[in-house]
């Protein structure tokens, strides 16, 4: 596409109601209230690409932002004066700069004492990365708790659902959500005032997460469908081009990982559950999922600090791409604020305010998660 002109965005699930075109040169995107991210600049692929990551419709820009993203028609590069510094390149101007995931775009960070944080990128780069890291940051200023969790709501009840990543929590929400609870978030969640508000990014879906629960797969679209089918077939035949007495063996094996690492789509709430969705709930009971070697789901009581305890290393590890960013530029600007704290105790009592005085259990299952055990434990507690 080209400049910003009178070409109508392309309408997402996260937008079917949006009638915005881009007529104009900024939008901003209303963090459910906590945070004001802008987009300077963008073409309307790059203002999908953002709604798609947030979960929420742009609207024109008015006021002030919390986070300006600059869209140039040709992304920045660091100079020569630049030092490299591990993954980054840091300049002596306050800028880091990160490659995207390609490898053929940078996007600048400005992390100088501003009350306004400023990145730049190319147009039609797609997802701006550390994106929800950056708002879990801006919006922990401000006295909200940002944590890594998912939610929903069944029978009334908030229940927020914490644990590492890829521990199960995703495993656990699917389930309710089939049976006809109310999605508020996954990935990361943000507690103001025993209250809980959700990131709608889109959710990664596992082909055998559709084996569980079947009838998850008869929603999909016809291209996720057809999408997961054609990689299980692909990972079948080099499983079996593997076994023929010329084949190189490792050489194959690896092909068929590298497959089976492939075999999910990725849908966003809307498109998987229509309108229940919700914002802004009061979290009744914490459920604590761990992964564990054993072949039984098991339910148990516990503190609602002790969760705090485990989750703040959690939170650390899902923040910490953004904190080491943050630190390879102060290794080149020593001047520079720290952006990121990571330090435990902090965090656990920042966790312990935010949960005190929830009902909070610990749901212990095997790996990979049995979504119909999980449910059905955690059922009867709710």
């Amino acid at each position: 596409m080209g400049a910003p002109g009178s070409l109508p965005i392309r309408q997402p699930d996260w937008s079917r109601s949006c009638a915005i075109h881009t007529t104009q040169d900024e939008f901003d995107f209303d963090f459910h209230g906590l945070a004001r991210v802008r987009l300077a600049g963008p073409r309307a692929v790059d203002v999908e690409a953002v709604g798609r990551q947030l979960g929420v419709v742009p609207v024109p820009a008015r006021g002030s932002a919390d986070l300006i993203i600059d869209y140039r028609a040709h992304g920045p590069e660091p100079r020569g004066s630049a030092w490299m510094v591990g993954t980054a390149t840091a300049s002596s101007d306050d800028r880091v700069f990160l490659r995207d995931a390609s490898g053929r775009t940078w996007t600048s960070y400005s992390f100088a004492d501003s009350p306004t944080l400023r990145l730049e990128r190319a147009h039609g780069s797609g997802k701006v990365p550390l994106l929800t890291q950056l708002i879990a940051a801006i919006v922990r200023s401000r006295g909200v708790t940002p944590i890594h969790a998912s939610g929903f709501v069944w029978n009334g009840k908030g229940v927020l659902v914490m644990g590492w990543s890829k521990g199960g929590k995703t495993e656990l929400v699917l389930p309710f959500m089939e049976r006809g609870a109310t999605f508020v978030g996954d990935e990361w969640m943000y507690l103001v005032d025993g209250r809980m508000f959700g990131l709608h990014e889109p959710i990664r879906i596992w082909d055998w997460h559709l084996t569980d629960l079947p009838g998850l797969r008869a929603r999909l679209p016809a291209s996720a469908r057809r999408r997961l089918r054609v990689l299980g077939r692909m990972e079948q035949m080099a499983r079996l081009f593997g076994r023929l007495p010329l084949a190189p063996e490792d050489g194959t094996r690896r092909i068929a990982e590298l497959i089976n690492r492939q075999r999910f789509v990725q849908l966003t709430p809307d498109a998987l559950w229509g309108g229940r969705t919700t914002q802004n709930v009061e979290v009744d009971r914490i459920v604590l999922v761990v992964a564990r070697p054993s072949d039984t789901v098991e339910l148990y009581p516990i503190e609602s600090g002790q969760v705090a305890e485990h989750m703040a290393f959690s939170n650390i590890e899902e923040m910490r791409p953004l904190s080491l960013l943050s630190d390879q530029m102060r290794f080149v600007n020593p001047h520079v604020s720290a952006f990121v704290n990571h330090d435990p105790s902090t965090e656990a009592r920042r966790l312990e305010a935010a949960l005190s005085g929830v009902d909070a259990a610990v749901l212990t299952h095997p790996y990979p998660a049995p979504t119909q055990d999980l449910f059905s434990t955690l059922r009867t507690a709710l």
